[in-house]
């Protein structure tokens, strides 16, 4: 799973961070990806891209590549 923002539609409302604070956090009032992110709670990342009032957050599901055996 990755999660990114669109820094030109946030708000800056924070329900993000709060909703999941592993993996948001809020730089120069718009919310940011952290650096540790911790995608583990997955439910709250949606959660928090579901809850997002601009609709700036979007989630990403990222499958591992199959073996080509």
């Amino acid at each position: 799973m990755e999660a990114q923002v669109n820094k030109e539609t946030c708000i800056g409302c924070g329900r993000c961070v709060t909703t999941s604070p592993e993996v948001f956090r809020m730089f120069k009032r718009k919310s940011a990806i952290r650096t540790d992110a911790d995608y583990s709670m997955t439910n709250y990342v949606e959660m928090a891209a579901k809850n997002c009032p601009s609709k700036s957050i979007s989630v990403n599901v990222v499958t591992p590549a199959a073996d080509p055996d």
